[in-house]
């Protein structure tokens, strides 16, 4: 059986996972807050508490929903014009 090979998206995620667990090792190893502890903290503030919450929002439609991210149309076509012939 061949072996399949990754998407990009699909490597995209597994970085984007290898990201989280380094920076957040690096949060345990310098006695430093994680990125969860973090955004707990953002969640906290009444006004972090809104930008938090619609940035939430936003990504949550964007993955569940295929819901375009505000720009992103407008960088897709930037980046298809700059590197696409």
């Amino acid at each position: 059986m061949p072996k399949r090979k990754l998407t990009t998206g699909e490597k995209g995620w597994a970085g984007l996972a290898t990201y989280v667990l380094v920076v957040d090792s690096i949060a345990w190893i310098t006695d430093n807050e994680t990125m969860s502890v973090s955004f707990g903290k953002w969640l906290q503030k009444p006004r972090s508490r809104r930008v938090t919450g619609a940035a939430w929002t936003i990504v949550t439609m964007h993955l569940f929903f295929s819901f375009p991210l505000p720009g992103e149309r407008t960088v897709k076509k930037i980046v298809l014009r700059c590197f696409t012939k």
